[in-house]
């Protein structure tokens, strides 16, 4: 995950002070070197780590409300899948999204549209044509391949609770 694509994930809730809960992958400094490279704070007590599947996203948010009372109130979930696992179980668990939770993804994949989620949305075609581009080069000129940079953007949709009363 890139510096950009951090910023724009976070900038949604840092600006409200949220407290944010991390859902992220098993082995992942990304997300919260990310989160404090742009100045936010990362409590180790809001990191959960699983993997990348929905029924992760599941048992992880099932997990974190049937122990505590609810420490959060915004989650952000390293791809959408996950958001889609954690947001089920909240729903179930009666709290609603985005009043009592906000939500954000990553990835703009299939199910976010489904579900109204704020997503950073990556250039997957362009990612694939990108990888494909530098094996060839690499393949014909050797060396190291050189740091690439794709755009994202945040895709705003209904999963986040608007700053202000509308």
């Amino acid at each position: 995950m890139s510096l950009r694509s951090a910023r724009l994930m976070t900038s949604i809730f840092l600006i409200r002070d949220d407290r944010i809960l991390l859902l992220y992958r098993i082995g992942s400094s990304a997300i919260p070197d990310s989160w404090v490279g742009i100045g936010g704070h990362v409590d180790p007590a809001l990191e959960v780590e699983g993997t990348f599947e929905r029924g992760e996203g599941y048992r992880m948010m099932k997990e974190r409300l049937a122990f505590e009372e609810r420490d959060f109130t915004a989650l952000f979930a390293c791809n959408d899948q996950i958001a889609a696992g954690a947001r089920q179980a909240l729903l179930e668990h009666g709290l609603r999204v985005p009043e009592d939770v906000s939500m954000v993804g990553f990835d703009d994949l299939p199910p976010a549209m489904d579900i109204d989620l704020t997503t950073v949305s990556q250039p997957h075609e362009e990612l694939g044509r990108t990888a494909v581009r530098l094996a060839l080069q690499h393949t014909n000129h050797g060396g190291p391949p050189p740091h690439t940079v794709l755009g994202t953007h945040l895709v705003i949709r209904g999963s986040v609770q608007p700053l202000l009363p509308q």
